[in-house]
């Protein structure tokens, strides 16, 4: 009886472990009434917050506004995570990197750390409410 035991106990985990890789794909957009829904996973790993800036104020009368993103998100990731939390429609995405940076304190070298971040320009007339 044992040794059926051990057989049984080996396929439950063989479909168990199975069970668990299928969790693990992520589908590319769950898409509720036509768009991506903003507690999906592709909405919340993309942005990080806005980037507020005197030059970034600036922007807001161009209709662009600039937010931090995550450094492997692409231009169509960032499109859709800003079209399905904020409810606007994104004409164009531009992305740039601001690099690390050496700080001293005393004799001390340090390292500011650098991020990525995205230019989003909406269509005329639409705003985005910054915080």
């Amino acid at each position: 009886m044992s040794f059926l035991g051990k057989i049984l106990k080996s396929k439950k985990a063989a479909d168990a472990s199975k069970e668990k890789k299928e969790e693990k794909n992520i589908p590319e957009a769950r898409e509720i009434r036509g768009e991506p829904h903003m507690t999906h996973p592709l909405v919340l790993g993309v942005l990080r917050g806005s980037h507020v800036t005197e030059k970034a104020a600036s922007f807001a009368g161009a209709r662009a506004y600039v937010f931090r993103v995550t450094t492997r998100a692409n231009k169509p990731e960032v499109k859709k995570a800003v079209e399905a939390r904020y409810g606007v429609h994104v004409e164009a995405v531009r992305m740039l990197a601001a690099h690390k940076k050496a700080r001293m304190r005393g004799r001390i070298q340090g390292w500011k750390p650098g991020f990525r971040k995205a230019v989003v320009r909406v269509k005329e007339g639409e705003v985005i409410e910054m915080k």
